[in-house]
């Protein structure tokens, strides 16, 4: 042990005596060994500096299966049709909303499996992103009920309570001032404004599908509110500040929930609360016994609120085509349409006015009219063509077969057919005058799906393009002399096109539900069918 002790002294000894030859003959202040750390550390460092500047992209994935997806990507504007995707950072603010269009209803986001049902969905994106926008059909296993009331007199208590109405059963919160007023309910005072929120909340007793809301509401002079509603995790709110009862509106919601909640906050003096009503679908094999004191359950219903009654019993497609070959050339089928159709009861344009109410009437939105071009839901009433129009699909200066284009309120001609008018608001209708139709808006044609650049006051839900090729084809096979055809010509005051773009639209926009039930009731009034909503591949081999 002591030999190996005395070579290690040595050992190091030498080391020394080299280490200090080193640093006498060497002008850098740094040994090899502590230039090499130090290199080292530099390269470390700068690669963390460079590694720190990189900014890993993730993968953004966003699907819509089948209805309306509209959001922002970090303040950019997206719109989803089909499959979205895209490239982002890390810390990218995502907003999505989503709109269930006419014969859909929104089922929620799906998002690792794990489903939210509110309609707007927003996130930070940390990692690679996957969501799926939920949509299914309003199948016939659903029928629709309507909870109205008139809140003329005050059957509230002062401290708050519950309370039975028209079937439900609502819980209140306490009011700061409660009196009767001509326009509604008084909630708060000069005095004593509802500064703190009155709300009036209901359960469903199971998941019901809420299609649209309807309330009336006004202030006291220099007064001011705010009204907040909500479905389970749907919000919806805005301000009021008229002294004029005014209708506010939530339509085409379609949200599935089992929790109903309206609040009212004032800023300043009394709130007047007239009206509540709202609309839901209901599954066939659950009851919910609820009703309006304001509306009927359904209140379109031939032969009562001035909706005439109607002509026609129902009957089968196949009983009304019985006699139709379908598999002869494309002149006789043609002819053999054409005098089946001719087989009617002529409605006059007056009549029109009445009898859209029921014809046009929303699948999924009772009492409401589905409008054409950009989809809006309107009270089905007439108010002298303040709210709707009777809109002519093929326009009234590209049919002059007779001297009588331009109907009056007795003209019962080709003019006033049911299946070629449609509602409309004034906005849509005026968009569209007396253009072709076409992929594009230009001067002589119209894409029948309006957007807000367009008209700036609507819903703009829904393809409306399959509905318009079907009723031109409708028209030009009931009545000779006209064309359909790629002319365009607007000379040619008998013809009506694009044909080849109708054709694709056709296909593009298949039938659907509230067209089938459109043809229906044209029946029942006018005793004839449009056999392109009946037989969509008809279009083909007529044309």
């Amino acid at each position: 042990m002591k030999k190996n002790k005395i070579c290690f002294t040595a050992f190091l000894s030498f080391l020394l005596l080299v280490g200090c030859q080193n640093i006498s003959s060497d002008s850098s202040p740094l040994s090899s060994t502590e230039s090499s750390i130090e290199s080292s550390t530099e390269s470390s460092s700068n690669s963390s500096i460079e590694s720190s500047t990189t900014v890993n992209e993730y993968d953004l994935t966003i699907v819509n299966e089948g209805g309306i997806i509209n959001g922002t990507l970090n303040g950019v504007d997206i719109q989803i049709n089909e499959t979205y995707t895209s490239k982002f950072n890390a810390g990218a603010v995502l907003s999505l909303s989503a709109t269930a269009p006419e014969g859909l209803v929104f089922k929620g986001w799906n998002v690792d499996e794990v489903i939210t049902t509110t309609s707007t969905y927003e996130a930070t994106l940390t990692d690679d992103f996957y969501i799926v926008g939920m949509f299914e059909e309003v199948s016939n296993d659903y029928y629709s009920v309507t909870f109205g009331h008139l809140f003329k007199q005050s059957d509230f208590k002062l401290a708050g309570g519950e309370t039975d109405i028209n079937g439900l059963h609502f819980n209140y919160s306490a009011f700061s001032f409660l009196g009767a007023y001509t326009t509604g309910i008084q909630i708060g005072s000069k005095n004593n404004p509802q500064t703190s929120p009155w709300t009036l909340t209901t359960t469903f007793p199971f998941e019901v599908i809420v299609t649209n809301i309807t309330f009336e509401l006004c202030n006291a002079a220099s007064g001011a509110g705010t009204y907040i509603v909500t479905l389970d995790d749907y919000s919806s709110q805005g301000d009021f500040a008229t002294q004029t009862l005014t209708e506010y509106a939530l339509n085409d919601l379609n949200q599935v929930t089992t929790t109903f909640s309206f609040s009212l906050q004032a800023q300043a003096r009394a709130m007047y609360f007239y009206s509540l009503e709202f609309s839901v679908l209901v599954p066939n094999n659950l009851n919910l016994d609820i009703y309006s004191d304001s509306l009927e359950a359904d209140p379109v219903l031939p032969g009562k609120n001035n909706i005439p009654a109607l002509n026609y019993e129902p009957i089968t497609i196949e009983v009304y085509y019985a006699d139709i070959n379908f598999n002869a050339s494309k002149e006789t089928l043609l002819l053999s349409l054409r005098n089946l159709l001719t087989n009617m009861t002529k409605t006059s344009y007056g009549q029109a006015k009445t009898m859209l109410q029921y014809t046009d009437e929303s699948v999924t939105n009772p009492g409401f009219l589905y409008g054409l071009y950009d989809g809006d839901l309107i009270k089905a009433t007439w108010d002298n063509g303040a709210s709707w129009n009777r809109e002519h699909v093929w326009a009234c200066s590209q049919m002059q077969i007779t001297s009588q284009a331009r109907p009056d309120e007795d003209t019962k001609n080709h003019s006033t057919d049911l299946q070629i008018l449609r509602v409309a608001c004034g906005p849509s209708n005026g968009e569209h005058g007396n253009k072709f139709y076409d992929n594009e808006n230009t001067s002589i044609t119209l894409f029948p799906n309006i957007t807000s650049n367009l008209v700036g006051h609507h819903t703009y839900a829904g393809d409306f393009r399959g509905d318009i090729a079907r009723i031109l084809f409708y028209q030009y096979t009931r009545y000779a002399g006209l064309k359909l055809n790629d002319a365009l010509d607007v000379n040619d005051n008998v013809s009506m096109g694009k044909l080849s773009t109708l054709l694709s639209w056709n296909e593009l926009d298949p039938v659907d539900a509230f067209e089938i039930s459109r043809n229906n009731r044209i029946y029942g009034y006018q005793g004839n069918r449009n056999p392109f909503v009946d037989y969509p591949d008809l279009a083909n081999k007529i044309f």
